[in-house]
């Protein structure tokens, strides 16, 4: 989701996911299991990147409570509520590749909530309860990630101050022959 929405955004230009996982298994980067801020300024200057945005999934939840009452027993009337809450949180750091500094950092919470009921009257009952859990997490992570990719947006101007970074190269001459 963050990378669509910094590509349609146009601030900055990204990497396809599979170049980076090609450079860590390359570098052996992905032995730990884990990248860091150092370790992502080493591969953002191999990919000649300026910088790197990692990142952090904080919250991941659902949130389900469900409430009701009777008046008058079995044959009374009663009613229910069902309430479904979804909370997601994300943070991320952008990393310059020269000097592996943290130059900003970005939060993002998203929510999203629906509720259903139900109604019973002399032991007939009728309720509108559906699992809506994963369309309530995609709505709050989209709205988690839209905030956290405006904060990196505004952060921009900081890596635009920084001097580009050209990518590094290693290589061996095999033979000079004089023309």
């Amino acid at each position: 989701m963050l990378t669509n929405t910094l590509v349609k955004d146009g601030t900055y230009i990204v990497l396809e996911r599979s170049k980076v996982e090609q450079i860590l298994k390359e570098q052996n980067f992905g032995t730990s299991g884990r990248v860091d801020a150092s370790t992502a300024a080493q591969i953002g200057k191999i990919l000649g990147a300026d910088a790197v945005i990692i990142g952090t999934i904080t919250q991941f939840n659902v949130e389900k409570s469900r409430s009701g009452g009777s008046i008058g027993g079995f044959l009374g009337i009663g009613g229910s509520t069902e309430k479904n809450k979804a909370i997601v949180q994300v943070n991320s750091r952008l990393v310059s590749t020269t000097t592996g500094e943290i130059l900003a950092v970005a939060e993002g919470e998203g929510k999203a909530d629906k509720s259903g009921g139900g109604i019973s009257l002399r032991g007939l009952s009728g309720n509108t309860s559906t699992d809506n859990t994963d369309t309530l997490l995609s709505t709050a992570a989209k709205s988690a990630i839209a905030k956290m990719s405006n904060e990196l947006v505004t952060a921009n101007a900081k890596l635009a101050a920084l001097p580009s970074v050209l990518p590094t190269v290693s290589a061996i001459v095999a033979d000079i022959t004089a023309t």
